[in-house]
């Protein structure tokens, strides 16, 4: 009883996190930070449920206390709770709170992403909420009420991370695969001839490569090691390219295209702020005096606002609950692909928006039983 009662309210903080994130994609003026009442309210009292059902063992005190010091270090610096501050807290403090016992959590987050959708399409066909319209190499651009085209992409990807999710764990005929492998092409499709984002289309016609042979790809298991070294691999290469970037280079003002001007746009955020150990105010700059530039790249965007200390914090605990487990090429390669959008999302690394990174899930972990019940043995020792 103790365990549903906990997973519920478990579950309606990740709803209303996952709620909270998706409204800042939406085409609307919100004069208040959404994401501090999921931190400074919701997780702390989650935190205090779990010590009551569970305990207080040293390791969840250390952890505790080592996100305590990452708050109030950020804070009381920057003056500021940032995107990227949020995202890394959150992280942390959900995956040592969840149950590996809640296997309806990505359930739950699907649902909710599709029902947030289908709310915002509805309210733009209303007339409620505004349509952005861009032109790109001739291609009409659409947000149907998302603050920006790009916006649905980011919420559409979450939704296809999520559904890979399930259908992991889902035993289905030819037919039933198909069918579903058929619906997801002409989705993706659908959404890449409206919003016309690459990053959207390509991440998620990845995903649906891995859908199609997900049967073969279960099949084989990836070592700790390498996905330890594709991690780091990918982390290098977030912060590497826009340190590094040069207009002067074919290969980097090629990537740059590729990447819409990510590369560029970084480095620039780069040259002006540099990188420290500890924390430092976040604002956006300008180009000609009016062009506002965003950073969207999570990794080098972490590593300037919040510094050395707290980014290699966030990439030293990813890499320790990725190593806890031992994933398929499947999982692993979701995991991966998690990974990649944070070079071209700043939302990319939020559990809210890819649930695969919530790695006790046993969406993830399904296939070795084994290794399941050595985790909820230590589950019951904390």
């Amino acid at each position: 009883m103790k365990v549903n009662r906990y997973n519920f309210i478990f579950n309606l903080t990740f709803i209303l996190g996952i709620v909270f994130t998706f409204l800042t994609y939406v085409n609307i003026q919100i004069d208040f930070n959404l994401n501090f009442i999921v931190f400074a309210f919701l997780i702390p009292s989650l935190f205090l449920m779990n010590i009551y059902e569970y305990g207080l063992s040293l390791q969840k005190l250390f952890q505790i206390l080592l996100l305590i010091f990452v708050f109030f270090l950020s804070i009381f610096l920057t003056r500021q709770f940032t995107v990227q501050l949020f995202q890394v807290l959150c992280l942390i403090s959900l995956s040592i709170l969840s149950s590996e016992k809640n296997e309806s959590l990505v359930k739950i987050s699907l649902i909710v992403k599709v029902l947030f959708l289908l709310s915002i399409l509805f309210l733009n066909y209303i007339g409620v909420l505004q349509d952005v319209v861009l032109l790109r190499d001739s291609s009409i651009r659409h947000s149907f009420g998302f603050a920006h085209p790009n916006s649905l992409g980011a919420v559409f990807l979450s939704i296809i991370f999520d559904f890979s999710l399930i259908y992991s764990n889902k035993q289905w005929n030819v037919i039933s695969r198909t069918l579903t492998v058929a619906f997801l092409g002409a989705l993706i499709y659908a959404v890449d001839t409206t919003v016309n984002s690459r990053t959207t289309t390509l991440m998620a016609i990845l995903i649906l490569v891995l859908i199609v042979f997900k049967e073969k790809f279960r099949r084989l298991q990836v070592s700790r090691n390498i996905l330890t070294i594709l991690i780091l691999g990918i982390t290098f290469l977030g912060v590497y390219l826009p340190i590094n970037y040069n207009n002067g280079n074919s290969f980097f003002v090629y990537l740059d295209t590729l990447f819409t001007n990510r590369l560029n746009y970084a480095n620039i955020y780069y040259q002006n702020f540099g990188i420290g150990w500890l924390p430092r105010s976040s604002y956006k700059l300008t180009l000609y005096q009016s062009l506002v530039i965003n950073m969207e790249n999570f990794y080098i965007n972490l590593l300037i606002f919040q510094g050395i200390i707290i980014f290699f914090i966030f990439l030293i605990f990813v890499l320790i609950e990725a190593r806890k487990f031992r994933f398929s090429f499947y999982n692993a390669g979701l995991i991966v692909l998690a990974m990649l959008t944070g070079l071209f999302e700043v939302h990319g690394l939020s559990v809210f928006f890819c649930s695969v990174l919530m790695f006790k899930n046993t969406y993830l972990n399904y296939e070795y039983e084994g290794e399941i019940d050595d985790i909820r043995r230590n589950f019951s020792r904390r």
